[in-house]
């Protein structure tokens, strides 16, 4: 279960990433596209897990609909996402779902100002997550509880 907490807070870290650059109003408009990355998580134990992530964003509804699917590697195996984000009024609501272990939770949270604050909820654990872009690049950060996960940061780069 370890692993898969750590995907999640990086799924949900992914998915709502870009949506710091755009405007309350639509927040993934124009993010369509790929972007890469990597990472590095600490577990409880203190342990740490390197990432390298491809990620590819669809967004419909106006701008304010996103669809992503997650790609990553990592020390324990790879992994891979669907996941889906609304925006209305500022408000962020979604689901991730983890598509080999079937693993599922809940996105919540609020865009303003460039900056997203973010909760992931799953079975056994929960994630707050900040997450800042500028121009083609986002720097992330999570902060879990549950899980045996403790900390990330991820810096992702759009792909031309």
């Amino acid at each position: 279960m370890r692993f898969a907490a750590l995907l999640a807070f990086f799924a949900l870290a992914l998915v709502v990433g870009p949506a710091a650059a755009a405007s309350a109003a639509a927040p993934f408009a124009g993010l369509e596209g790929t972007w890469a990355g990597e990472g590095e998580a600490r577990m409880a134990n203190g342990g740490v897990e390197r990432l390298s992530c491809s990620a590819s964003y669809a967004v419909s509804g106006g701008g304010g609909h996103l669809d992503q699917t997650l790609v990553c590697a990592g020390d324990q195996g790879q992994f891979a996402f669907a996941n889906a984000l609304d925006a209305s009024d500022g408000a962020l609501l979604g689901v991730w779902r983890e598509t080999t272990r079937r693993v599922e939770g809940g996105l919540s949270g609020r865009a303003a100002a460039g900056v997203l604050t973010l909760t992931a909820r799953g079975q056994a654990f929960s994630a707050e997550t900040v997450v800042v872009t500028h121009g083609a690049r986002q720097s992330i950060s999570l902060r879990g509880q549950g899980g045996g996960f403790a900390f990330a940061t991820i810096e992702m780069r759009r792909r031309r």
